[in-house]
């Protein structure tokens, strides 16, 4: 079983991103889309890509058609230093990069920079991996020193991503806000648990303004916000720390 294969496709609502809402249906259609389109480019299974992590519909089907094609990706933030950047592409030596939003122009001329494409496929997609296959390269923040890459297989990520799951007993009917970047081991495993669950996703850019990310949680009742310290600590100086 690989990541790809919790995917299952169906009429319910999988991401909700500002304005935007899309099935389970476009989410596998799109991810497919981009497995091909990786083939097309003689992206080959093993290969490592970079995908430029915006709180995108692109974003999380690049994760997925990764994934189907048994490619490795590696999820980056898309505002990062000279440094990080030049330190991950050593490390990781990716063949190309998935993005979407027209930043990344001076990269080496040995990676080749794609636009997610979510328009039908048309190629036959090859054998997809198996669980002992490597799904991604997770990069530590590097605040100590040069980021350094976890390499996870498919099978390490669906036996957490499924711990989790079954620990917070979450069901298709939960409605999960994630404002944590998805290049972030923490904010890319609400994709993960969202899609495993077939529950659905609410992607907010920044938890910053949080009379918004309140606002949001009333009104699409939502049922799962995953935060960090700083998050609590904005809430307590709001007097909205009895807020759940």
């Amino acid at each position: 079983m690989n990541l790809f294969d919790i995917l299952q496709g169906s009429v319910k609502k999988a991401l909700i991103i500002k304005d935007s809402e899309h099935s389970y249906d476009e989410l596998r259609e799109a991810s497919l889309s981009i497995a091909s389109q990786l083939l097309q480019n003689n992206i080959k299974k093993g290969d490592r890509v970079l995908i430029s992590a915006t709180p995108s519909f692109e974003t999380v089907s690049a994760i997925y058609g990764c994934a189907r094609a048994g490619v490795i990706f590696v999820p980056i933030a898309p505002v990062i230093s000279k440094r990080r950047l030049s330190s991950i592409i050593a490390n990781s030596e990716p063949v190309a990069m998935l993005d979407d939003t027209g930043r990344f122009m001076n990269l080496p001329d040995n990676i080749g920079i794609l636009k997610p494409s979510l328009k039908e496929r048309t190629d036959p997609l090859p054998f997809p991996p198996s669980g002992s296959d490597i799904a991604s390269i997770i990069y530590t923040s590097g605040s100590t020193g040069d980021p350094k890459g976890v390499t996870m297989t498919h099978d390490n990520m669906l036996f957490a991503a499924n711990s989790i799951k079954t620990y917070l007993d979450m069901k298709e009917s939960d409605v999960i806000l994630n404002c944590l970047p998805l290049s972030f081991d923490y904010g890319l495993y609400q994709v993960l648990l969202s899609g495993h669950s077939e529950a659905t996703l609410i992607l907010e850019p920044s938890f910053i303004y949080l009379n918004n990310i309140l606002k949001i949680i009333d009104e699409r009742k939502v049922t799962g916000w995953p935060v960090v310290p700083a998050i609590l600590e904005l809430l307590f100086k709001m007097g909205k720390g009895e807020h759940s």
